[in-house]
């Protein structure tokens, strides 16, 4: 039956093939054009594909949206500029496959299109993927619905870093900062200032005497957060670093 299928889409010009019916939809009169267009766009480098499920993956490049999966019927495809991403629901487990702290959360979205005829689908995603999704489309993912999103515990903490940092007194530069020397995107905006005891005159025989660094910004918060992060223990997350509590950062 298989065999007789294929034949027949072969015979047809492959114009009742499942994919075929999907992108005809948005060039009716030149589909295999449009196909090579896609096909570009896949092989590039800075395209994302997640995982949704053992059978299907979902695939986002500049301007589209695909699901693809292991029978040609799974595939969905809707352009950017007429898809809307929304959160419905997310499922919470406090066991992950990946031992992953705190569990896994998984969220259900759905790919809403207005161009008429594509319909909507829908798939299921690790909510630590949620941020590389959100990066990679050209609109904002729509959470009407309020859905709590968890965070990796290096995100986290990185979060109560930068609040931390909020709070500690502000310095002022003369010169002009350069990209942070970190992601080389943002601009330096941290001076770190040693606190401990020996930097401020309070020295044990058995403690060698610090000093302030007088180096020029070359940090951005973000990637100094991500740097801390790193240097914790991994497996005691909730066990405070005694190198936050020997300098602070401004910004």
């Amino acid at each position: 039956a298989l065999i007789s299928l294929v034949w027949y889409w072969r015979i047809t010009g492959w114009s009742s093939h499942p994919l075929v019916t999907r992108l005809q939809l948005y060039n009716p009169d030149n589909w295999s054009s449009l196909a090579a267009d896609i096909d570009t766009e896949f092989r590039r480098i800075d395209k994302i594909s997640l995982s949704v499920n053992p059978l299907e993956r979902l695939v986002v490049t500049d301007n589209w949206v695909m699901l693809v999966g292991s029978w040609p019927s799974a595939f969905r495809i809707s352009h950017q500029s007429d898809a809307t991403l929304r959160v419905l629901t997310s499922e919470n487990h406090t066991l992950s496959v990946e031992g992953e702290l705190g569990g896994t959360q998984f969220l259900h979205l759905e790919v809403a299109c207005r161009k008429a005829g594509v319909g909507n689908f829908r798939f299921r995603l690790n909510s630590l993927e949620y941020q590389n999704l959100q990066d990679k489309l050209a609109g904002r993912i729509e959470n009407v619905r309020n859905v709590m999103i968890y965070k990796t515990v290096s995100e986290r903490f990185v979060d109560v870093f930068k609040e931390q940092v909020s709070q500690n007194p502000r310095s002022e530069v003369t010169e002009d900062l350069e990209p942070c020397i970190g992601c080389m995107v943002n601009t330096a905006n941290v001076k770190l200032n040693r606190v401990c005891d020996s930097s401020m005159g309070e020295i044990r025989e058995d403690e060698n005497r610090c000093v302030n660094c007088y180096c020029r910004p070359m940090w951005c918060v973000d990637c100094l957060g991500k740097w801390f992060a790193s240097r914790q223990n991994q497996g005691e997350p909730d066990r405070k670093s005694t190198r936050l509590n020997s300098s602070h950062a401004r910004y």
